[in-house]
């Protein structure tokens, strides 16, 4: 993995025969030369065997190293393995979905490199899988390169195209994940902005609670207007306190205010930023105080404005869902986010306790 020839060199001369071995992928030694992108290393490895099935082994989804180094847009890589006879013969094999190296590239992400590559593989007579005479999906076959054992064959069934492909839309689920990959420094970034924000926030909803829409009684009042008939408006409360949609606006004005001074408290607080847990509830809390904000802005302009006004419908109901579905589009990809750690989580969880319970003997025993 780390490309450290003189190693390689002596593992050669002490086990010959580990260079047969694969993991639980398929993937042989070249397999993961080119996964990391090790030249020198797989350079060394095809020079120490003539064997024509080691150089051309397939993994489990019968991708070849020539597929590898064209998902990856590997061209030093590309290069080398067709100028390998016993490689370029086979380049024109397809894997378990049924498609070529060339293939592979014309569905990768349109760049100036994946062009290249193109170019290379044509050049070098590589086709994709409707101009081949062969059947679109054959059944690929994975030997032991050194023991002939019983040969284990896959069928070109509609349900393999349906499961998912590890290798077949990895470019597409690269530029996706590009974006919606957890950026775990974004808190340490933005403090101050943070900070500001909710300060700003914080002291919005605080005045706005001291003074209410529509004023306070100047004096105690007990006209039987507002709600004074049946008990005597004080001096210095709303007026309009006695509204239904106040006693709203009044309960998101205060989860607005609250939230933003437990924004500020946990940013000053010294609380270790970078942490998965203190981030996501950050960002909860920040949506439930700029929403808030948003629904005790719309109650305000209810308390305070005739239905009969102009925009009084834009302004209660076609801007606030406008905004809510926006709110809703970025709180998606918060959780898209927050799903894509925890899978990537299970993953590692599951990989290290399947590792930890195999017998250090079975390492061995696996051929492919």
């Amino acid at each position: 993995m780390r490309g450290h020839i003189d190693v390689i060199k002596e593992l050669l001369t002490a086990q010959p025969q580990s260079i047969f071995l694969v993991n639980l992928d398929g993937y042989n030694i070249l397999h993961l030369c080119v996964q990391y992108n090790s030249l020198d290393a797989l350079k060394l490895l095809v020079d120490s065997s003539t064997n024509v099935d080691f150089v051309n082994c397939k993994d489990n989804d019968g991708n070849s190293i020539l597929h590898l180094a064209t998902m990856l847009g590997q061209t030093k890589t590309i290069k080398y393995l067709l100028s390998i006879p016993q490689i370029k013969r086979e380049a024109n094999a397809i894997n378990r979905i049924g498609n070529t190296a060339l293939d592979v590239s014309e569905a990768c992400h349109r760049d100036f490199n994946c062009l290249k590559i193109q170019d290379i593989l044509k050049a070098a007579g590589v086709r994709r899988s409707k101009d081949l005479n062969s059947p679109p999906l054959p059944t690929p076959v994975l030997r032991s390169a050194e023991t002939h054992e019983p040969t284990q064959s896959f069928t070109g069934e509609q349900s393999a195209q349906s499961r998912f492909r590890k290798w077949g839309r990895y470019f597409y689920l690269r530029v996706w994940a590009k974006y919606l990959q957890y950026q775990g420094n974004w808190v340490d970034e933005t403090r101050g902005t943070l900070m500001l924000v909710a300060t700003v926030i914080a002291t919005m909803t605080f005045q706005a609670g001291i003074n209410p829409p529509g004023g306070v009684w100047q004096q105690d009042t007990k006209n039987g207007t507002f709600g004074c008939n049946s008990s005597m408006c004080a001096a210095g409360t709303a007026i309009l306190s006695y509204s239904e949609t106040y006693q709203y606006f009044l309960s998101f004005n205060t989860t607005s205010f609250v939230a933003a001074l437990t924004v500020v408290l946990l940013v000053t607080s010294g609380f270790p930023l970078r942490s998965k847990g203190i981030i996501w509830f950050l960002t909860l809390t920040m949506f439930i105080a700029i929403y808030s904000v948003l629904l005790a802005y719309i109650k305000a302009v209810k308390l305070v404005n005739p239905t009969y006004f102009q925009d009084y419908l834009l302004i209660t109901t076609v801007l606030p869902g406008i905004w809510f579905l926006l709110q809703q589009v970025l709180g998606a990809i918060h959780v898209i986010r927050f799903l894509f750690w925890i899978i990537r989580k299970l993953f590692k969880f599951m990989r290290c306790y399947r590792l930890t319970k195999r017998p250090a003997n079975d390492a061995n025993a696996i051929n492919v």
